[in-house]
């Protein structure tokens, strides 16, 4: 069971980190917050479907703080790198395209 994100509630923070604990994934983020990729070309690099949790404001923050070693990697994980939508933020989404 995911806890609520305190920065969205519509966000569930999912457990299972085997994704982001490979440091194809670090590089990925240096990426991003460098600004080289696009979050499609993140998605298609790391051959997921494009996840909402890539256009998420509060995410490029913490990433920057990941990549400048304000916090560890694990926190910033463990706190909110996995986003699951619940029902009512996929609904909205829905209504919002």
């Amino acid at each position: 069971m995911g806890m609520l994100s305190k920065t969205n509630p519509d966000l569930t923070v999912r457990g299972d980190t085997s994704l982001v604990d490979t440091d194809e994934y670090r590089d990925v983020l240096a990426a991003i917050v460098a600004g080289h990729r696009t979050r499609e070309q993140i998605a298609d690099h790391l051959g997921i479907p494009l996840h909402p949790v890539f256009g998420h404001a509060g995410l490029h923050t913490l990433l920057r703080a990941t990549v400048s070693f304000d916090h560890t990697y694990e926190q910033v994980v463990d706190a909110q790198s996995h986003y699951l939508p619940t029902k009512a933020g996929r609904a909205r989404a829905a209504s919002n395209h």
